[in-house]
């Protein structure tokens, strides 16, 4: 068989033969020749079939393709339609051969046709196949009386127990609007009236509102709740406003997502023309162009830049409408939705969104305490930029929200060293297999936190909003498995966050070895095979888990694809180390501003000990970060505030500007709560005052440390005592 394949393609049918072929034998046969595993004994002749099966799959394709789409074929299959009865089922059986493609041919044909010609034409269009039906569905947009009244009878006349369910799906959804809208002709709104009452066998006088109807059909594609036999290649009909097409200029076939944005769009749209007061549609219609956009730019990017057009659409509508949107995101957990809705009211400024819609508070407030990072960052920013916002009552939890990111930048490392990496918080009690599991993760390309206990693992989530992923065992303790699990799921902060678990390992006795008897053996594999089926099912309640086996979790070759496609999950990626740092710049920022008092009823206190630590050498704030943090705390009190800043000024690592700002905060700080320096990091300021190489303006404002220090009358005696006056140079030259 292997031979004959090779002399068929060898041969070079003609495309005209290839289709022949599949007429008589069925493309479907063509297609098995793939469920043969093996064509020969010989490796190099085996692979030469697999090859050549392939190879014979496309050219049948191509060629079927190629010829029943052909115009010229079926423009002339078209005209025998009105030709003797013979040449009309002939062109019939050929027509039907093509499919879909057909259907713009006739409604050309239609148009211009005589009345006797077009008799032929729509019997022929009653007869064909079900794949033509979604083409005809869009020559009902062509707004011409008659070709749409024709179609809806044809619909009727097609409704059988074979095509009911293509016609509910296909047609009946694109009645509505023709039965509703004042803007057709009353024999058209008629005809779809009676048509919708014929398929979805209600009286014409009981049919729901078209405008509801259409919006509930909107929120079909914007909840995905609408499947497509082909998600990579859906084929949409639509009519260009000249005739039928299929899709779009290099476009025939688009995925699932543009088809649910075209279909959202369409239905909320005509609910919109029907009545453009309609709140529910436009609820719709703004979140499914926001769902779309935002998550085709990438959550971390803004409208504003990405997409300025919504943008500007967002900016222009109603206000309430906005804050409607992210009402309902906020329930349905739509984050691409929430971002936009919450980037917008921030924009505005929108003293409105501080009001609640319910008993449940303002959306914007909410959105604070949703458990997306970014989600919380931008309604954090979003409240700052709205006057009086402190009114919200959510001033600690916007200060919070900053700390952590913040103290995502300077929280201590995990195992993993070097630049920055996503971290991975391993959590397991045995101090061997903890260690080994984070080399694990460590050798994945990732940075390993571990912990020794549940409540250690809640403890490091609480102090900063780095970790990308929690990895830890079954028997974790303290407080065990069900609570552990409560509690994340409960965290404002971590309930979002992918979780890796890994089953118990199989145990012989309390040691933890396994029996040397394969027989044995084999027993405790099916029985730890069983106990993690148990495990998924009792986690099954936490879409964020994933049960995985305990030898898993030390192969860093099978774990590194594992933690790559939990972390890059397209509905919820983790935020990449880009997106921790600008945050983290961002954030001290606005911890600066709030601490200057810029905004008031704001209380930066609180994230004080987060601030100083990421202003410790080595700070991974940017110069200018650095600048906001001494800021900050020039206006903490105590005595680790004095030691930061002086730190930093003795470092001759940072630049210039950043030690300069540095000694003014800690001469404002001295000055404001008196020194607290401890006598060895005044020593440390001494000797940097000593260093030769030090810059003049580095040792003026050394020197005015000292002297914020108050020092004894003694200790200024001794001073003036040391100073000795230049020595006198040369007198001048005289110029002539």
């Amino acid at each position: 068989a292997a031979v004959h394949l090779r002399n068929l393609l060898n041969y070079k049918p003609s495309d005209t033969d290839l289709v022949k072929l599949a007429d008589e034998v069925g493309v479907a046969a063509f297609l098995r020749l793939r469920n043969i595993p093996k064509w020969s004994d010989d490796p190099k002749v085996n692979k030469e079939a697999r090859e050549n099966v392939e190879q014979l799959i496309k050219r049948v394709t191509d060629a079927v393709n190629k010829v029943r789409r052909d115009p010229a074929r079926i423009q002339g299959y078209i005209k025998n339609l009105t030709a003797s009865p013979e040449e009309n089922a002939y062109a019939l059986k050929e027509l039907a051969k093509s499919g879909a493609v057909v259907v713009p041919y006739i409604i050309d044909a239609l148009r211009s046709a005589s009345p006797e010609e077009r008799i032929r034409y729509l019997d022929a269009l009653r007869r064909l196949g079900p794949d033509t039906i979604a083409p005809m569905v869009a020559a009902l947009d062509s707004n011409i009386p008659w070709l749409q009244v024709a179609l809806l009878r044809i619909f009727q006349k097609r409704y059988s127990a074979s095509t009911a369910r293509l016609i509910q799906r296909e047609v009946v959804p694109n009645l509505w609007f023709l039965a509703a809208s004042p803007t057709q002709p009353d024999d058209v709104r008629r005809q779809a009236a009676a048509a919708l009452s014929f398929f979805l066998e209600i009286p014409a006088d009981k049919l729901p509102s078209a405008r509801v109807a259409l919006t509930r059909l909107a929120e079909n594609y914007y909840l995905h709740r609408v499947s497509f036999a082909d998600a990579n290649a859906v084929t949409i009909w639509r009519w260009d406003g000249q005739r039928v097409v299929e899709g779009w200029p290099g476009a025939p076939t688009v995925s699932a997502d543009k088809a649910e944005e075209y279909y959202g769009l369409r239905f909320a749209s005509q609910a919109l023309l029907l009545d453009p007061a309609y709140v529910p549609a436009q609820v719709v219609l703004l979140s499914l162009v926001l769902d779309k956009t935002q998550s085709k730019a990438g959550l971390d990017q803004t409208l504003e830049r990405a997409a300025p057009k919504v943008h500007d659409l967002l900016g222009r509508v109603q206000s309430d409408l906005v804050n409607a949107v992210l009402e309902r995101a906020l329930e349905e957990h739509r984050v691409a939705v929430i971002l936009g809705a919450v980037r917008d009211l921030g924009e505005r400024k929108e003293v409105r969104a501080l009001r609640p819609m319910d008993r449940l508070g303002p959306p914007l407030v909410r959105a604070l305490y949703y458990p997306d990072r970014r989600v919380q960052m931008a309604a954090a920013e979003a409240l700052l930029q709205i006057p009086d916002s402190a009114v919200s009552l959510a001033t600690t939890r916007v200060v919070e929200v900053l700390r952590r990111a913040v103290a995502a930048i300077s929280s201590p490392p995990g195992v993993g060293q070097g630049e920055q990496k996503r971290k991975v918080l391993v959590g397991y009690f045995n101090e061997d297999l903890r260690n080994r599991v984070a080399a694990a993760v460590t050798a994945a390309g990732y940075d390993a936190v571990a912990v020794t206990s549940g409540r250690e693992l809640m403890q490091r989530l609480a102090q900063a909003s780095d970790v990308a992923l929690v990895l830890f065992e079954e028997e974790l303790p303290d407080p065990g498995l069900a609570q552990l699990l409560g509690q994340l799921h409960a965290d404002r902060f971590a309930s979002q966050l992918p979780i890796l678990l890994t089953a118990a390992p199989p145990r012989a006795d309390a040691s933890g070895r396994l029996p040397d008897d394969p027989s044995q053996r084999d027993l405790l594999r099916g029985e730890a095979i069983r106990h993690e089926e148990k495990l998924r099912r009792y986690v099954a309640r936490y879409p964020n888990v994933t049960v995985i086996p305990a030898a898993l979790a030390l192969d860093a070759k099978g774990l590194k694809p594992l933690l790559q496609a939990r972390l890059d999950d397209p509905a919820n990626p983790a935020l990449s180390a880009k997106e921790i740092q600008d945050y983290a710049e961002r954030s001290i920022a606005n911890l600066a501003r709030l601490a200057r008092g810029e905004i008031a009823g704001y209380d930066v206190r609180p994230a004080g000990a987060t601030v100083l630590e990421a202003l410790r050498a080595p700070s991974k704030l940017t110069p200018k970060g650095q600048g906001f943090a001494i800021e900050i705390a020039a206006r903490l009190r105590g005595e680790e505030a004095q030691t930061v800043l002086a730190n930093v000024l003795a470092d001759g690592k940072r630049t210039t500007a950043v030690r300069i700002a540095a000694a003014d905060a800690l001469v404002r700080n001295i000055q404001q709560f008196s020194p607290l320096l401890a006598p060895n990091q005044i020593r440390v300021l001494a000797e940097t005052y000593a260093d030769p190489k030090l810059e003049e303006v580095l040792k003026t404002k050394v020197a005015l440390v000292f002297g914020s220090l108050r020092p004894s009358t003694r200790q200024s005696g001794d001073l003036l005592l040391q100073y000795q006056p230049p020595a006198p140079g040369a007198p001048p030259k005289n110029e002539k």
